[in-house]
């Protein structure tokens, strides 16, 4: 693997991270929203 290869990889790791992440916390609220009812 190129060194820049190696960057790209870990930047779309970041990106799957961070994405990951945001469906989290929304599914959370989702979820704290739907027990309120």
């Amino acid at each position: 693997m190129k060194f820049s290869d190696h960057l790209i990889f870990n930047h779309l790791c970041r990106l799957q991270v961070s994405g990951f992440r945001e469906k989290f916390t929304r599914l959370r609220s989702i979820a704290s929203i739907l027990a309120f009812y």
